[in-house]
């Protein structure tokens, strides 16, 4: 770090301890350290409630959101500041009405001590957890900005928290808040101003061509799943603040140091505004960011922190880090003088000395600083409970203000068994995959149903209902949860493979929902395994593409593992001799070129040959029942390949081994004694993304990716690098020779609304899911792929545009592999000599409906009956 930059941050620290250390004079009672006095103008209070929300994670993550996408965290500030007038209405004025100290002590006198003391432990728990994490990943970040080791980040900006906090008491905090408030969204704003007087802005057009200004979000699968649908989002986000600003103590303390009701309302809604202006600067200055550096490909929510120590001038830099240190101290300081206040006036005496006081706050601070010293960033799950945690009891805290305001007279036990019903309902919902948007609603909701249910029926009346209900609930809700052909088979014991010498075909994707492999299942079922095949990747799903696996054997049972993609891709008589029945149970992905319907294809025809029966358990297809792409030519079939079905068939390997069997696609028309045991259950998004745990291959991590590959994978077939040997194979393609930004341009000018991709610049490398990549250890121009709507007709305009751009440099491999992949030579002919490629777009339409009357005795679940008529 240069020496004016950090005499900068040094004058920032001592000053801010000075200052809190000048203010000590001002308190003289514990009124005046938790209260102020009860004179904060407005403004600050304002200023202190925005700075107090606003964590470095805030402040380097929404320019990161800005740069990797587009403003629709708009649609949440939206709902902040709704959210905060319904504080200001409804909540506030209970607050004024007493001289109170702490929120909680409203609940303490409306339904007794020991709501207030519960209420006021539920806040004290989670707020050190959340704010201890947090200050934890705050260090994180403040490592990457300064190059400080954690524990230094955490100590320096700990004990210089610890000092003004302390001996300032609130009046410090809500001043140096303020400041610090001021500091860095100025941070913001020097970043735009930077951006826009620097020769690196061209315009922007790159933004709007990009549609990377776009706010809402109108369409979705599924609004309970998606956060970031409008109504998801704003609505969530009038919850969050209502919740956030209303039951959180830590944010209700900076309004309560006003001098009266209509200070607070205007600190409490005028802070909503200030909130949306705070991040729209910032979503700003990621965007600018983005047109600034072209676009490339940047660590995921280190896009700010890599411009201020990368592009920003010194002095300019040290300005910033500043307000990197003032969003981390802020958060800080509101969380231990909260803490603090929240001890004695819910667990202690009110009349406690100002000495006391600031003891207790210490106690706090030290707290705070070992758990983020006690903790380090690879204990990913205790980061991501904490992060959460506060969220978690928000609906439950919000209950109690509510229900404050009703006139019923709730027992104790009540309000305690609706509080816990509402923290339980939070993480099965997240157990369910429900956005998170929604906890807070459907938890106030059901917390007021089960104390009012409980109140009006009685309580043991009332806690029997609600059991019955809750397991009717769960009955219904397993009755329609998704179990794969693996998890049928296993709820029968494997009665039907009891007493048989069984082979498998699997790998590690052959599991149920509990990771239990189907090798496991069903030796403690008593099942006898006398052989395992494996496909592509090999057993444990770790072999690249295309490399060869060897055979092994099987722990458990001490089988033989025989390789299929070794010396024989068939298992040969001799190794199906004394096999009474063959059972598949693997993971596809519903797209032509995986190599794992050509290992159902060779087995089934083994068992055929053999006179052995076979049996498919069946698993979901994650890309769903829709089908694209060419129609293979059979005499381009080969291992990526075999079948006349298009690219994405729509259909799972039951219904695939159902379809090769009755067209007679099997070796001279042979018929396999064939046997699908069909999967069970709804399917949604959530069952999808979970096909790819684990990962049917090593480059196939998740949904995304198979959504991508059957477009991009046709780039295997060329010399373009399709991302293999990057940590986003599919999501990256380019060369070293590629103009990636004519590229660009021209892809923008017919792209779909849906379609998100940016200019980008990697470097192949050999690693164990591609040991040699293409362009091993050159730095390749291409582009980063986030979505496309159609991956296949994408793919072929885009060989099209490179073949105009680079005519000489693209190449198709010797091998003619992109035929195989295609399924017919059409594509490389009409690339090759410049054809309209519209033509071959317009034949996967016409040649669609035939397909799809053929397949259609062949399909197994009503859904896909349905959308096939």
């Amino acid at each position: 770090m240069h020496i004016i930059d950090l005499t900068i941050i040094l004058l920032f620290l001592g000053g801010i301890s000075a200052y809190g250390i000048y203010n000590s004079r001002k308190n003289i009672t514990t009124e005046d350290y938790f209260l102020a006095g009860k004179n904060t103008p407005w403004w600050v209070a304002m200023f202190s409630i925005v700075a107090t929300e606003t964590s470095v994670l805030t402040f380097v993550s929404v320019p990161g959101l800005a740069y990797r996408g587009d403003w629709f965290f708009l649609q949440l500030a939206m709902g902040y500041i709704l959210g905060r007038v319904l504080v200001s209405i409804f909540l506030l004025p209970q607050y004024f009405k007493g001289n109170i100290t702490s929120i909680y002590e409203i609940l303490g006198s409306r339904f007794g001590k020991p709501v207030q003391k519960t209420a006021s432990g539920i806040f004290l728990i989670t707020r050190l957890f959340a704010d201890g994490v947090r200050f934890l990943a705050t260090a994180v970040v403040v490592q990457v900005v300064t190059g400080w080791p954690i524990w230094m980040a955490v100590l320096i900006i700990g004990v210089v928290t610890m000092v003004y906090t302390l001996s300032g008491g609130i009046r410090t905090v809500l001043w140096v808040d303020s400041f610090q408030f001021v500091l860095y969204l100025a941070g913001g704003a020097i970043v735009i101003f930077f951006i826009l007087n620097s020769v690196e802005f061209s315009g922007w057009e790159p933004l709007l061509e990009a549609g990377k200004t776009r706010i809402f979000r109108f369409t979705t699968d599924n609004m309970f799943k998606d956060a970031w649908f409008f109504g998801s989002a704003f609505l969530g986000g009038i919850l969050l603040s209502f919740a956030s600003h209303g039951a959180d103590y830590m944010m209700v303390q900076r309004v309560l140091t006003c001098g009266n009701l209509s200070s607070a309302r205007k600190a409490m809604i005028g802070s909503g505004f200030f909130v949306f202006l705070q991040f729209a600067v910032f979503l700003m200055a990621g965007s600018l960011i983005w047109i600034y550096t072209g676009g490339v490909e940047m660590t995921k929510d280190r896009e700010l922190s890599t411009f201020i120590v990368d592009h920003l001038p010194i002095g300019v830099r040290g300005i910033l880090l500043a307000g990197v240190l003032s969003a981390a101290m802020s958060t800080l300081s509101s969380s231990i003088n909260s803490l603090a206040s929240s001890t004695i006036h819910d667990w202690m005496q009110k009349n406690i000395s100002l000495k006391r006081s600031m003891t207790v706050s210490g106690v706090w601070a030290i707290l705070l600083i070992l758990l983020a010293l006690f903790f380090d960033e690879g204990n990913t799950a205790v980061v991501v409970l904490g992060l959460k945690i506060a969220s978690f009891t928000y609906g439950g805290l919000l209950s109690l203000f509510i229900l404050s305001r009703s006139k019923k007279e709730f027992s104790i036990p009540v309000l305690i068994i609706g509080l816990l019903s509402s923290l339980g309902t939070v993480f099965f919902l997240q157990w369910l995959g429900v956005a998170w948007t929604w906890f807070i609603g459907i938890a106030v909701i059901l917390n007021l149903l089960v104390v009012y249910g409980l109140h009006f029926a009685g309580l043991k009346k009332g806690i029997g209902m609600i059991a019955i209900l809750l397991i009717s609930g769960y009955v219904s809700y397993l009755s329609g949860q998704y179990q794969s052909g693996l998890e049928v088979l296993s709820e029968d014991d494997f009665a039907i493979l009891k007493g048989k010498n069984v082979a498998v075909v699997v790998n590690q994707t052959s599991v149920d929902q509990n990771g239990d492999h189907l090798i496991k299942l069903a030796h403690e079922n008593g099942v006898t395994i006398k052989a395992v095949f494996t496909p592509e990747h090999g057993f444990k799903g770790v072999a690249g593409a295309g490399e060869k696996v060897e055979n092994g054997i099987e722990p458990l049972t001490g089988a033989p593992i025989y390789s299929l993609y070794g010396e024989t891709k068939k298992p040969t008589s001799e190794m199906l001799k004394g096999i009474d029945i063959l059972v598949f149970d693997m993971q596809d992905i519903g797209v032509r070129y995986y190599t794992y319907v050509s290992t159902l294809t060779l087995t089934m025809e083994a068992a055929a040959e053999s006179g052995i029966p076979f049996m498919v358990l069946d698993r979901v297809n994650p890309l769903g029942s829709d089908i694209l792409g060419p129609i293979l030519d059979v005499e381009f079939s080969s291992f990526v390949g075999m079948h006349p079905i298009p690219v994405r068939h729509g259909m799972t390997l039951g219904e695939l081994a159902q379809m090769i069997n009755g067209e007679g696609w099997l070796s001279y028309g042979i018929m396999a004694d064939l046997t699908v045991i069909p999967y069970d259950g709804k399917i949604n998004q959530e069952v999808r993304e979970d096909a790819f745990n684990p990962p049917p291959s090593p480059n196939m991590s998740n949904l995304e990716t198979a959504w991508l590959y059957q477009g991009l994978c046709l780039l295997e077939g060329t010399n373009l690098s399709e991302g293999r040997g990057t940590d986003l194979p599919f999501k990256l393609i380019g060369a070293p020779w590629l103009d990636n930004q004519k590229l660009y341009d021209e892809l923008v000018k017919t792209k779909h609304p849906l379609d998100e991709f940016k200019i980008a610049e990697f470097t192949p490398l050999s690693i164990p899911a591609a040991k040699y990549p293409k362009y091993e250890g050159e730095k390749c121009l291409g582009l980063r792929i986030n979505n496309l709507e159609n991956p296949i007709d994408w793919t072929i305009k885009l060989l099209a545009i490179i073949k105009s751009l680079h005519p000489e440099q693209l190449k198709f491999l010797e091998t003619n592999f992109i035929d195989k992949l295609y399924g017919s030579d059409r594509l490389r002919l009409s690339i090759s000599e410049n054809r309209n490629i519209n033509i071959l777009i317009d034949e996967f339409q016409n040649n669609k409906g035939e397909f799809l009357q053929k397949r259609e005795k062949y399909l197994i679940y009503d859904s896909l009956k349905n959308q096939n008529k």
